[in-house]
């Protein structure tokens, strides 16, 4: 079987991805709304499944605001999208990558990645690696 990571190409620079998840981002929920203790802990989760690994979570934005009854609701995108991406340009370094978007919708995998992958500091936020 051929290996063909996604090739992602942001500023001259080559940066492949060979696993993509998504889920969303409250699927838990049965009924309600999440709160920010609530998106804290999503935050928190993703950081004790992938603590062993670089990694680096965009800050969700707040896309809604409920208030009901003296209570306050936040809530992110409706997507969590995760993917492994490494390059062999810049110091041959990779990391997991967390962000949160809209649905996909009809856009690609590439297009989804690359939207995470522009939203970061490369440099600020990958580890080295050896083979």
């Amino acid at each position: 079987m051929k290996y063909n990571p996604i090739k992602i190409i942001i500023d001259n620079h080559e940066y492949y991805c060979d696993n993509v998840k998504m889920k969303r981002t409250y699927s838990s929920i049965l009924e309600g709304y999440p709160d920010k203790k609530f998106n804290e802990r999503i935050l928190k989760d993703i950081k004790s499944i992938w603590e062993h690994v670089p990694l680096c979570i965009v800050q969700p934005n707040i896309i809604e605001n409920i208030k009901i009854k003296n209570h306050e609701y936040e809530i992110f995108p409706s997507y969590q999208y995760g993917a492994w991406i490494y390059t062999h340009e810049i110091d041959m370094s990779h990391l997991y990558l967390v962000w949160f978007d809209d649905e996909p919708g009809e856009r690609s995998i590439k297009n989804i990645v690359e939207n995470g992958l522009k939203q970061i500091n490369w440099k600020d936020n990958a580890k080295e690696f050896d083979f």
